[in-house]
């Protein structure tokens, strides 16, 4: 691996080129990843290459196959670990680390700038990117992050700004933000997630920890499928004690949350909803969730239980009475009696929520500001709404890239 020095702020790492077929991360083409691309093969929309997309067209077809088969045995370098020290773009190979305890890449600025790290593939028995030192405006994209065990894909703090898009994310704990230094905005989107694995308090696709008066800033587009007996996750999207700003409300919308599952019995703290805001009766707020698709998640589908000012509006929001499933769809509850509670509300959602028990229990909304048109579904809701849902989820992205 060579580097070289654009000038002295702005180092670009050349590294090999990931390898478009290996769908595993594994730095070589085999028979592992012919075998991926047989059991995705004619899937038309929402594709990554972890699941056959050679090509990056968000399908997976003669194309890919055809790939693959001219890549088939080729290998590439795997780097060692990757310590960035000052700002710039890194870009391209692949990084691996077998110590639980140091990341394959860590972000660690000697002073304040910009940093970019963009397709590269990581697997890590720990964190795969770590962010600390001087605060970082991140960019993180187009890449695929395999952490291992209760592993962060990405864990930024302190961090000035963060785009993390278009990254396909396999295991582990997900993404998690605080320590943001107020300067610019926070954007997650077209991003996937594949069996959350982090557990009780860590068990997120992503985790917001007192991040305050967030400005121009949205989670959206990014679909996390959880599966029974593989995953052991909490809530999907936890907001603790975080929020947007007076006129510019953190925006969460258009997401796929599907499955939110423990491994083993859950302990009197274990949340496991889909979306859940005010967590630890914070008093921030300014969040708007809506246009989401949520389903199967094993307490509540989407819940406010701290905070004000707070819409969620115009969501999806299924469970259907599978192992694992229960609750209530939707809850606006102000779980602690905080006295900054105000204007938290729950309009405009169809909601066909039955539990593991099979008992309908769409909405419970005792502290809800406003709960006007909300629907309950009234077609079957068994297990072809799962199926039938994501697809009309996809049909709706009209071919928009997902995941790297």
């Amino acid at each position: 691996m060579t580097s070289l020095w654009v000038n002295e702020l702005e180092p670009r790492r050349l590294c090999a080129a990931t390898l478009p077929a290996d769908f595993d991360g594994n730095a070589k083409v085999d028979a592992a990843d012919f075998s991926v691309l047989a059991s995705h093969f004619g899937d038309a929309a929402g594709a990554t290459r972890a699941s056959g997309d050679a090509t990056r067209d968000s399908a997976v077809d003669l194309a890919d196959f055809t790939l693959l088969a001219s890549a088939f045995g080729q290998t590439a370098p795997i780097n060692a670990p990757l310590v960035i020290t000052k700002p710039g773009t890194y870009s391209g190979g692949y990084y691996r680390s077998t110590d639980a305890t140091k990341p394959a890449i860590t972000v660690a600025l000697t002073q304040p700038g910009a940093v970019t790290i963009s397709d590269v593939t990581v697997r890590s028995a720990g964190d795969a990117i770590d962010v600390w030192g001087a605060a970082a405006d991140l960019t993180v994209s187009g890449s695929l992050l395999m952490p291992d065990g209760r592993g962060q894909a990405l864990d930024a703090a302190p961090f000035a700004s963060a785009h993390v898009q278009n990254n396909t994310i396999v295991g582990g704990s997900g993404i998690k933000f605080h320590k943001w230094t107020g300067a610019g905005p926070l954007v997650v989107v077209r991003n996937t997630m594949t069996d959350v694995n982090g557990g009780y308090e860590a068990g997120h696709f992503l985790a917001l920890d007192t991040i305050a008066n967030l400005k121009d800033s949205e989670i959206a587009y990014n679909p996390v499928v959880n599966h029974l007996g593989k995953t052991n996750s909490e809530d999907v999207i936890s907001l603790y004690r975080s929020g947007g700003a007076s006129g510019s409300p953190l925006r969460i919308h258009d997401n796929l949350i599907d499955g939110s599952y423990y491994s083993t019995s859950p302990d009197a703290n274990f949340s496991g909803s889909g979306v859940l805001l005010g967590d630890q009766g914070t008093t921030q707020g300014y969040v708007d969730v809506f246009n989401n698709l949520i389903m199967n998640t094993s307490n509540v589908g989407v819940g406010i239980i701290g905070g004000h000012d707070q819409r969620v509006f115009d969501n999806r929001i299924f469970a259907t009475a599978g192992d694992g499933t229960g609750n209530v769809g939707g809850s606006v509850w102000n779980a602690t009696h905080i006295s900054q509670w105000a204007n938290n509300t729950f309009t405009g959602n169809v909601i066909g929520w039955r539990k593991n028990t099979g008992v309908r229990n769409d909405w419970w909304l005792p502290d809800a500001t406003g709960s006007a048109g909300n629907v309950h579904y009234d077609g079957t809701v068994g297990a072809t709404l799962t199926t039938d849902e994501t697809a009309r989820w996809l049909t709706a992205l009209h071919g928009m890239k997902i995941g790297a």
